[in-house]
């Protein structure tokens, strides 16, 4: 077990010296719940067998990740259907007419 030396002004450690007393842990058990308290809010995992875990599955969702993104690239490299670009087409002309009328016309 590592061990260093922490400093409390007299206030925090009157504190943590009655709560101590009051649960009845030594100051080695109260230290342990709070730093794994601040591993838990910063999402880290406390011990080995939990980072292995997140580890693995988080390679196990980049993995899937990868297909999708290779699923998408055989699907768009593909030759554009003749009913997709003629509606593309009908869109377009549709838009320019829009636009043409929707322009005051000036007389010559």
């Amino acid at each position: 077990m590592i061990g260093k030396r922490v400093q409390f002004d007299d206030e925090t450690w009157a504190a943590i010296n009655l709560l101590r007393q009051e649960r009845r842990r030594s100051f080695q058990q109260l230290a342990d719940e709070a730093f794994r308290d601040l591993l838990k809010k910063h999402h880290r995992p406390a011990d080995l067998k939990t980072q292995l875990r997140e580890s693995a599955a988080l390679d196990q969702h980049i993995e899937q990740l990868e297909e999708k993104v290779t699923d998408f690239k055989t699907k768009a490299s593909g030759e554009p259907s003749s009913i997709s670009g003629m509606a593309m087409l009908r869109k377009s002309r549709a838009k320019n007419e829009l636009t043409r009328n929707k322009r005051p016309r000036v007389p010559k």
